[in-house]
């Protein structure tokens, strides 16, 4: 079922060595989504997810847009914008 909602970018960042806690976070974020955003008309989206998603579906990021004028992302960036390539099968 389809829903509008407002979409808040999450970034989460950490040292190298907290890769765990960092997937923690994200599973987090994913598990209130999933008991909240319809009734809250509310996604929080972490830029990680949209990479997860996007090399599952095959394809690979090659550089993330910030705005529609190439312009490299940054936490403070409008747009999410993943600039990629389909994944060569082995």
């Amino acid at each position: 079922m389809s829903f509008k909602a407002q979409v808040y970018r999450v970034l989460i960042a950490s040292p190298s060595d907290l890769a765990e806690e960092r997937q923690a976070a994200t599973d987090a974020i994913n598990e209130w989504n999933s008991q909240h955003a319809a009734a809250e008309s509310t996604i929080l989206l972490p830029k990680r997810a949209i990479g997860a998603r996007i090399a599952g579906a095959g394809l690979s990021v090659d550089r993330w847009m910030g705005d529609w004028r190439d312009n490299q992302w940054t936490p403070k960036a409008k747009d999410i914008i993943p600039v990629g390539r389909l994944l060569q099968k082995s």
